[in-house]
């Protein structure tokens, strides 16, 4: 699991993605403001892959990202 920070000028809230290895294995994604989940939803292991490469295309730091993202990718397929 990870949090990810909202941007500063724009929202105070945090994104939270864990991946889940039991099957049916997904990735849940959940949005938090002041320690409450506002929203959630889960992805198949394939959408989660296809969020990862739309991201890896609109970042400039893609090699750090990209590393994140195959990780991800791995854990979700059981390597």
């Amino acid at each position: 699991m990870e949090y990810f920070r909202g941007h500063p000028g724009i929202d105070d809230g945090a994104l939270r993605v864990s991946v889940y290895l039991t099957e049916p294995r997904h990735v849940r994604l959940s949005v938090w403001r002041d320690a409450r989940a506002e929203a959630a939803m889960s992805l198949d292991p394939a959408e989660a892959h296809r969020l990862g490469r739309f991201l890896l295309a609109v970042t400039p730091r893609r090699d750090s990202l990209r590393r994140r993202v195959e990780a991800l990718r791995d854990r979700v397929a059981g390597r």
